[in-house]
Order: structure tokens, then sequence, then C-alpha cells
């Protein structure tokens, strides 16, 4: 009876350690959580110019891109084969349509050097600063 009794004061006592370590373990695991989150919030803010990359109006002008991109996929084989198609009185808007695309693509192009992109090396830190970016896109191409 003595050594149940003692047995159970020992794993009363284990159980109390493991849950301070529990305890200890997850509040280290939260002030980590939270520093890094403050940390990604201050990289964010170093620069209002820089455009987040998730935004619904990037999201929608990724869309709009693509879009264009598949118009382009069929129109120009199209007015390449056959000329005649694209002629007559209606040459006009053929023409605006296609300056509207080029217009677009190009300010795609710029929009690509002001928007912040997720750096893996930091988890997944938002780089905000421009030279960076820059940096980031012409390499990629």
């Amino acid at each position: 009876d003595r050594e149940t009794q003692q047995l159970l004061t020992q794993g009363t006592t284990l159980q109390r350690i493991l849950d301070r370590l529990r305890r200890e373990t997850a509040h280290k695991q939260h002030v980590e959580n939270t520093e890094s989150v403050s940390k990604k919030r201050r990289h964010c803010q170093s620069s209002q110019i820089a455009l987040d990359p998730d935004a619904t109006l990037r999201s929608a002008w990724n869309l709009l891109l693509a879009v264009l991109l598949v118009y382009t996929c069929i129109i120009v084989p199209l007015r390449l084969g056959f000329p005649e198609m694209f002629m007559g009185r209606h040459v006009r808007l053929w023409n605006g349509v296609e300056m509207f695309v080029d217009i677009v693509f190009v300010c795609g192009v710029a929009l690509n050097f002001f928007t912040a992109y997720k750096d893996e090396a930091e988890q997944d830190a938002l780089v905000t600063d421009l030279r960076p970016i820059a940096v980031r896109y012409l390499k990629s191409w």
C-alpha cells in the first residue's frame, strides 16, 4: 500500500513536470510566431509603393492578362494567315483593340517592378523594397 502511494505521488509529480514543459513550449512557440508576424508586418510597411501580390486587384489584373494572352494566341495567327478578315471598315476597330492589348501588356511588365514578393529564405517574409523586387524580376526573365 505504501509503495502504491509513493508511485502515485511520483506519477503526479511527473505529470506536473510534463504539463509545465508543454506550457513553456507552447508559450515559446507563441512568442516566436508573434515575433515572426510582427517582423513581416514591419517589413511590409517599409514601402507604401510596393503592391501586395495576394491582393484582389492584383489577382484581377492577372486574370485580365490571362484573357488577353488567350485572345492574342487566337487572333495573331488569324491576322497573319487571313489578313483580309481584318481589313475593310473594321480595320480601325481591330487596330484599336491591338493597341489596347499592347498597352495592357506593357503596363503589366511595369507593374511587376512594383509587386512585392515572398522571400522563401526568410520564412515567406514579404519583400517590399523596390530594388530587390526589380533585381528578382530581371533575373527571372
